[in-house]
């Protein structure tokens, strides 16, 4: 039977702010630069509230 093996180890990755956490949240989209896909719990915290206030910027110039 076939037995999955990972290439990669996750050691060897940073998020993209070099929290040294580990990696918890990977962004896939192809236009990310390869640096910035990686999320650790504060990044991806950070993140999110980046997007709602940008989604609340744009709600609020479009009132």
């Amino acid at each position: 039977m076939f037995s999955p093996q990972i290439i990669e180890n996750l050691d060897n990755y940073q998020c993209c702010y070099n929290h040294n956490k580990p990696i918890r949240s990977v962004c896939i989209e192809p236009h990310y630069p390869s640096n910035k896909r990686f999320y650790c719990e504060e990044c991806f915290k950070a993140i999110t509230i980046e997007v709602l206030q940008a989604k609340q910027n744009k709600q609020l110039k479009m009132s």
